[in-house]
């Protein structure tokens, strides 16, 4: 896998590692980030190959990264193991649709907000304005006299 120049950092770090994904699944490695595939014993004949594709998915991963987020990734021993600490360091999974969810709410919240006071304005006439105005400001006082000079 070629280093590109923009890399892993902590604001693409979903990009990053959905691309990183693919292309070691591409290359049927992917077991080395999941672990699926554990280190044998350095006695075990299977050794050298687990050995040999784990530093190769292991290069495919740090030079995926910018130089100054790789270097910090260089001394971990397993793929799995830069896997893991990338995605604690750098990823909000857990919380990324809650905060996407978020965002739209507040948004939208942001829209709506803009036009209570036309709404209020509109209203003005149906009683119990206060009321209402004091479940949003905590104040009557604000309801009445910005209704008033309209």
């Amino acid at each position: 896998m070629e280093s590109r120049t923009e890399g892993s950092n902590s604001e693409n770090f979903i990009q990053w590692a959905q691309s990183v994904r693919i292309f070691i699944c591409g290359k049927g490695k992917e077991e080395y980030l999941t672990g699926a595939i554990v280190q044998p014993k350095e006695d075990d004949p299977g050794y050298r190959t687990w050995k040999l594709e784990n530093s190769m998915v292991m290069s495919w991963l740090i030079n995926s990264m910018t130089n100054d987020i790789g270097e910090n990734f260089m001394y971990y021993g397993t793929a799995k193991e830069i896997w893991d600490a990338a995605r604690e360091t750098y990823s909000n999974i857990d919380n990324t649709s809650a905060i996407s969810k978020s965002r739209v709410f507040s948004k939208i919240f942001d829209e709506e907000i803009q036009l209570l006071p036309n709404i209020l304005i509109s209203l003005h006439g149906i009683g119990n304005n206060s009321i209402f105005m004091k479940n949003w400001f905590g104040s009557v006082l604000k309801m009445d006299s910005y209704t008033e000079g309209h």
